[in-house]
C-alpha cells in the first residue's frame, strides 16, 4: 500500500523503472567474500542519472528508499533482493 503511494507522486513510469533495475543489475559488483551482488549508494545515483531519474521529488525518493535498504548502513544493497 505505501508503495502505491509513493507511486502516484512520482513522476517516473514503469518503463523507466525497469530500466533503472536492469541499470543497477548491470553497473553491480560482485563481492569476493559473500559472493553476492553489491550495488553501492555512488552507483545507485549515476545509475539514475543515467537513467533520467533526476527529477524532485522522485530522485529524493528514490535516495531515501537506498537508505531505508541499507539496514546495516554499509554503503551497499543487494540489488536482486532490493530491486527484483
Amino acid at each position: 500500500m505505501a508503495v502505491s503511494a509513493v507511486a502516484h507522486m512520482m513522476r517516473i513510469t514503469k518503463p523507466q523503472l525497469l530500466a533503472l533495475r536492469d541499470k543497477c543489475l548491470s553497473v553491480s559488483d560482485t563481492g569476493a567474500s559473500s559472493g553476492c551482488y553489491r550495488l553501492t549508494r555512488l552507483s545507485f545515483a549515476n545509475a539514475m542519472l543515467e537513467m533520467n531519474v533526476a527529477y524532485e521529488p522522485d530522485y529524493q525518493i528514490m535516495e531515501k528508499l537506498f537508505v531505508m535498504w541499507d539496514i546495516d548502513g554499509v554503503g551497499w544493497v543487494d540489488p536482486v533482493s532490493v530491486l527484483s
